[in-house]
């Protein structure tokens, strides 16, 4: 059986930058640019309707499939002392798309400048945000692509197309991915990106945030562990009493907001502090039970925020990745002929919300048949 997943859409993700301020900051893997605590934001007060709600879009569509929590505060006023994210333009490039890679610490700007409001640009930024460097960018790019040097600005060069080390860069074994939201397209300004395999042409500057951007982010703030430590730093903490709290309420670091029964202490071995002070071993708990959660197929994993489903990558669906996704009502389903078949594929989207439209045909082939497509 082979799987296409059509896409429609007409946007072009345009030139992006990331603010690189030393090489410290270029390791993206590093849990101190980790926002272990989840995502506050608040929009400047010169942040329009249509940047609001592009960014709100794209912080959704984050938080939907990742452990990561986004908050969004009312004024500037209440994260006075936190690290948040501050939704904004830049008055000297009102139309730039900019971001820091990773977490700074306190006040941190994002910016959506005119013609970049939409979820396309939103998500990308985000994404930046949350720890992720450009496709392109990878330690081991020049194996999926080649740019055309001559056709990129010198200003450019440096933090936009020069690869990362393997030391700065952290993959967790992923694939080269074109279609990531990460990734630009094929042209850029004066820039070009040709890949080499030419079939993915058209697949690099994709608007929809891919499995693999999941994939990578979940596995960035270990959502998808099997267990995950429910405290962090120092290694052992005060021990807490289960006659004060029946259900201590804990937020693992990094990961989603858990609540731990006093149960899990039963066994704890204590230990004495340097002053004295009574403290627990750090404590081990399932994000998702291996033991109960789905059993994904076709590469999907658990969803974090709900271990009985899986997260599936395009061309699958279902609980378990094992089925037609429902992504344009029921899907469509082909059994190969002898003869070349005409297949007309019909796909609308009416909404105005900088969503997608997407439909998925799975195309069945008898194993003694070889199977080509054309577009036409």
């Amino acid at each position: 059986m082979l799987t296409i997943r059509t896409l429609f859409c007409l946007t072009v993700l345009g030139f992006s930058l990331v603010i690189v301020n030393s090489k410290a900051q270029r390791r993206n893997a590093s849990n101190e640019n980790l926002w272990v605590d989840g995502v506050t934001y608040v929009f400047d007060d010169k942040a329009d309707q249509k940047l609001r709600e592009g960014f709100t879009l794209a912080v959704k569509a984050w938080e939907k499939d990742t452990c990561i929590n986004f908050t969004l505060m009312s004024t500037i006023e209440e994260v006075k002392g936190k690290d948040y994210l501050l939704v904004t333009y830049d008055e000297k490039d009102p139309k730039g798309c900019l971001s820091h890679v990773g977490k700074l610490g306190g006040y941190q700007p994002i910016y959506l400048g005119f013609g970049c409001e939409s979820f396309l640009h939103a998500a990308h930024e985000v994404g930046h945000a949350l720890g992720l460097y450009h496709t392109q960018n990878r330690h081991d790019r020049d194996q999926y692509i080649k740019l055309e040097w001559d056709r990129i600005k010198e200003e450019q060069l440096e933090d936009q197309f020069v690869p990362l080390t393997e030391e700065q860069n952290e993959n967790y074994g992923l694939p080269y991915d074109y279609g990531s939201i990460m990734h630009y397209g094929s042209s850029i300004q004066d820039a070009r990106i040709i890949p080499l395999n030419e079939y993915y042409k058209t697949t690099m500057g994709s608007p929809l945030i891919s499995f693999i951007d999941l994939l990578m982010i979940n596995k960035h703030y270990n959502c998808t562990d099997c267990y995950t430590p429910l405290f962090s730093q120092p290694a052992y903490v005060s021990a807490i009493s289960p006659s004060s709290e029946p259900e201590g309420n804990s937020k693992a670091k990094p990961g989603p907001s858990l609540t731990v029964p006093t149960s899990a202490f039963d066994n704890a071995v204590e230990k004495q502090t340097a002053n004295g002070e009574t403290a627990l071993p750090v404590i081990f708990i399932y994000i998702c039970d291996p033991e109960k959660s789905a059993k994904c197929d076709n590469g999907g994993f658990p969803h974090p925020r709900d271990c009985n489903k899986c997260i599936c990558p395009g061309g699958y669906g279902g609980p378990l990745c094992n089925q037609l996704p429902n992504d344009c009502e029921q899907g469509v389903k082909v059994e190969a002929e002898d003869d070349w078949e005409e297949l007309t594929a019909y796909v609308q989207n009416l909404k105005d919300d900088g969503s997608y439209a997407t439909c998925t045909y799975w195309i069945t082939v008898f194993y003694d048949r070889r199977y080509r497509e054309t577009a036409v």
